[in-house]
């Protein structure tokens, strides 16, 4: 008998009624506070900003103009859309077109200092290797490619 009623019991564990989940949401306290339904948008930084940004007194009045007809109201704008164009690391990589890579037609590298490191992905293991290109007008082969690569000078922006 005494192992008929921890069955029962056992049971009557298991089935604990929970609600469906689509109907677990959160109605009492958007009902209570009168939050209503979420909009589901996240602000942004300019969304969020207590105060309006000043411009630096030193600024040159040229900058400034140029900062207020793009929509920048101050140097965080300014940050931000330098950080989004950042001139480095290029995650996507170069392909070079079909024919590049002979002596007469090497692969070009574009880059504004006197060196540059060049990674590439080794077509039998998959392996990335890196080298290092001298902006000294030289053609530099690498053996696993079978491929010639040159530095292609950048003029610097300023």
């Amino acid at each position: 008998m005494l192992s008929v009623a921890r069955l029962a019991a056992r049971q009557s564990c298991l089935r604990v009624k929970t609600a469906p989940i689509c109907s677990q949401q959160r109605t009492f306290i958007n009902g209570f506070f009168g939050l209503g339904d979420p909009d589901n948008k996240i602000p942004t930084d300019k969304e969020r900003r207590l105060r309006k940004p000043e411009m630096p007194k030193d600024m040159p009045e040229s900058l400034r103009k140029d900062m207020e007809e793009l929509g920048m109201e101050g140097v965080h704008d300014l940050d931000e859309a330098e950080e989004h164009d950042v001139d480095g690391f290029q995650e996507a990589g170069l392909v070079p077109p079909e024919d590049a890579g002979t002596f007469q037609n090497p692969i070009l590298i574009p880059s504004r200092l006197e060196e540059r490191q060049v990674g590439y992905t080794d077509p039998v293991s998959h392996a990335v290797f890196w080298f290092n290109i001298q902006n000294d007008g030289n053609l530099y082969f690498i053996k696993d490619l079978g491929l010639f690569f040159k530095v292609l000078p950048v003029a610097d922006i300023e």
